[in-house]
């Protein structure tokens, strides 16, 4: 009889073996596969950039103390980044959490009770130690285990992730500030020479030199400049208030920042593109998620097998509650071995697992987008630098020219053969080549942070906030 059951005991485990080998999930799409076509050159790698000065992640991008202090406030104060830093700790916890379940459980159970018979009361004591532990045989616990830490994973990548791009923003809102600000000088000083036009020509009126069509015009001319300017003012209002909110304040533009000065950003070294995208934290979270879903996958269908558990029990009954007394008593034992197998349950864990692999299969499709997405903005950047030389040359180019065109007519108007309209005319000429010359220059300083960040550029460990640790 003994040897019949040994035998049925085997032929459960033998095909509980076979059916696992057949369930096992195998994905469609590997991850290497997203990045074969990695290129191994950028195609922009000929574009001559300003590497003169030694380059340390993103440490030089950074030289004004108070820009540097205004990024350790945004990293150390920033909401998104303290709700990250604390998620990431809650995803490190569920880790340890569902990691535990690979290991047996041990419970301690202590009873009292007090019947009574024929008028006697008896008082009874049980001391139990419960054990109970699921053999991981398949390895789906295991899979439970990997898509936890996985979770982690694109949890510490995002935190990284924002705390890099707040740094930059606060870094490109500076920028900003600057451009708006200059912008806002050459318009007040184009206003300037405006009005100087206007008294001209009223005095040149009134003589009956000129006609009343000028004066309109400069009219014109100073409206559009005061309706600029206005527009203007409230975009610099706005780069207050998004500042503010990055730093984890309330809108105060009277103790906030001076960006009078633009900060010399030098162009980041060309890292090789397998290396860029490794650094990248977008790149990593789509990898750790597509990782997951495989592994939350691969435990779906292993959801599908036979699972095998063991529980035992060891109790000590006595009728006294005696410290003294606990070794006596008699002993109860017992050990149960188990296995379950899933046999009717409307095919919900087969859709379950045909759901984990879609999701899995979509997942592959996402990072192979982010990769390429990431291949896109490193091209994009590295050629707007390019054409930011260039413009700048050409823009540096026509403001020369528009000097000698202002020395030209300030001789004229000295020498008596021009008026002071002319004059003041050139100078609104020079003016415009200068506001292009700002923008351009801005528009560089961004494309620049922009492609350090597009190759995954670190910010410096002493301008960002100290990072909270998985264990606290």
């Amino acid at each position: 009889m003994k040897g019949l059951m040994l035998k049925q005991t085997l032929l459960v485990i033998f095909v509980s073996f076979i059916s696992g080998c057949s369930n096992q999930y195998i994905a469609k799409q590997q991850p290497q596969a997203a990045r074969q076509d990695i290129p191994v050159n950028w195609q922009e790698g000929a574009v001559n950039l300003d590497n003169q000065q030694p380059f340390l992640e993103l440490d030089l991008l950074f030289k004004q103390p108070q820009l540097r202090a205004l990024i350790q406030e945004a990293t150390a104060n920033n909401p998104d980044i303290q709700e990250l830093a604390l998620k990431m700790k809650a995803s490190d916890s569920m880790m340890i959490a569902i990691g535990a379940k690979q290991y047996p459980t041990l419970d301690l159970d202590i009873k009292k009770s007090r019947s009574k018979q024929e008028g006697d009361v008896t008082s009874s004591y049980q001391y139990g130690l419960n054990v109970a532990w699921e053999i991981d045989i398949w390895g789906k616990l295991a899979d439970h285990n990997s898509a936890a830490l996985a979770d982690y994973n694109v949890t510490k990548w995002e935190y990284q992730a924002v705390t890099r791009n707040i740094a930059v923003r606060v870094v490109r809102l500076w920028i900003e500030g600057w451009a708006l600000n200059q912008s806002q000088l050459n318009a007040q000083n184009h206003l300037s020479k405006l009005l100087k036009i206007e008294t001209v020509i009223l005095e040149n009126y009134r003589n009956g030199i000129t006609q009343l069509e000028d004066l309109s015009s400069t009219r014109q001319q100073q409206e559009n400049t005061y309706a600029d300017m206005i527009t203007t003012n409230e975009k610099i209002n706005k780069n207050y208030r998004e500042m503010s909110l990055l730093l984890g304040r309330l809108p105060d533009k009277s103790v906030l920042f001076d960006n009078n000065e633009l900060p010399h950003i030098v162009s980041p070294p060309l890292a090789i593109p397998a290396h860029a995208l490794a650094r990248r934290p977008d790149v990593q979270i789509a990898f750790s998620q597509l990782q997951s879903l495989d592994a939350q996958t691969r435990a779906s269908y292993k959801a599908l097998l036979p699972s095998i558990n063991l529980s035992g029990n060891i109790s000590r009954l006595r009728n006294t509650g005696a410290l003294n007394d606990f070794f006596s008593g008699s002993t109860v034992w017992s050990l149960v071995g188990g296995i379950t197998q899933p046999i009717f349950n409307a095919n919900s864990l087969k859709a379950q697992a045909n759901a984990s692999s879609y999701n899995a299969e979509a997942a592959w499709w996402h990072y192979r987008k982010t990769i390429l997405t990431a291949v896109f903005e490193v091209e994009n950047a590295l050629a707007l630098e390019q054409s930011f030389k260039v413009q700048k040359q050409h823009l540096y180019n026509a403001q020369q020219q528009s000097l000698k065109v202002q020395q030209i007519y300030k001789d004229k108007y000295l020498s008596g053969s021009v008026d002071i309209v002319r004059l003041i005319e050139a100078q609104l000429k020079k003016l415009e080549v200068d506001a292009r010359i700002i923008q351009t220059q801005a528009a560089q300083m961004d494309n620049r942070i922009l492609l350090a960040l597009a190759m995954g550029y670190d910010i410096p460990n002493t301008l960002q906030h100290k990072e909270i640790s998985p264990n606290g």
